[in-house]
């Protein structure tokens, strides 16, 4: 049995069609051509777009001084010619006017943290965005880490690593397969062996930890343990801290290394 398309499908159809081939890659270059970027301020947004499974996609760039320090994907984009709006994670928005001739986007950007962003975004070459790339000078070869970290250096070789594999897993980080990546350190038996920063990141940028020291603790008491250092998880905190074991609360004195490792300790 033949289906009959009703004409008003079949227009509403060739609309669509002809409002993504116009944002993509017909007449002017499409949306899908280079980066759009925000014009104002040492804070910036950046746009990237593709086209997968019929819906336009992408990723939004967060630029802070020289240095990408985030990044989120969107998809499910809705067109219309001149119009562009989508989303992405929780209550994050854009709503766009795009001017594909003159290669402009008038946006507007709303955030999870209410923060709200109005403002022109212009096509822009990738190589003209500092730490846009995660390298500016890709292919990567293998290097020696910079002097000046105070730490002793070896060559991969001289610790049992692979220098081809070391080499690869930077490539396939400069490509973008590690997500949004700031720095990648490698030490082995002591030695640092390889140190590479990228989007603009060096040594001397610090990070906030977050949830991260929590996972470095466990690690190391993990490691004592091993050692023999620590003979039972259920130790009171306090035992390790005799000078604060008369000022310490009550509710203190109860407190295991375990309560801590697990955050149960209800203090």
């Amino acid at each position: 049995m033949r289906r009959r398309v009703r004409p008003g499908a079949r227009v509403g159809r060739l609309v669509l069609a002809g409002s993504l081939a116009l944002l993509l890659g017909c007449g002017p270059p499409g949306l899908s051509r280079g980066v759009w970027l925000s014009v104002d301020g040492p804070e910036q947004y950046a746009l990237t777009f593709d086209l997968t499974g019929g819906l336009v996609s992408g990723t939004m760039h967060h630029l802070l001084e020289g240095k990408k320090v985030a990044q989120w994907g969107f998809a499910g984009t809705r067109t219309r010619t001149g119009e562009l709006e989508l989303s992405w994670g929780t209550n994050n928005s854009l709503t766009a006017g795009v001017d594909l001739a003159v290669g402009e986007l008038r946006a507007r950007v709303r955030l999870q943290n209410g923060s709200v962003f109005e403002g022109l975004f212009r096509r822009t070459a990738e190589a003209e965005i500092p730490g846009f790339a995660a390298q500016p000078e890709p292919p990567y070869h293998l290097r020696p880490p910079a002097p000046g970290s105070g730490w002793k250096v070896a060559a991969p070789a001289e610790v049992g690593l692979a220098p081809r594999n070391l080499q690869a897993t930077v490539r396939a980080v400069t490509r973008g397969e590690a997500g949004l990546l700031h720095s990648l350190v490698i030490v082995r038996h002591g030695k640092l062996v390889l140190e590479e920063y990228f989007h603009g990141f060096g040594r001397q940028d610090l990070h906030e930890l977050e949830s991260a020291t929590k996972s470095i603790t466990s690690l190391l008491i993990g490691i004592a343990r091993d050692q023999g250092e620590i003979a039972s998880l259920d130790t009171p905190v306090l035992e390790w801290f005799p000078e604060h074991a008369t000022e310490s609360r009550t509710e203190w004195q109860q407190v295991t290394l375990r309560h801590l490792l697990t955050m149960t300790a209800a203090v």
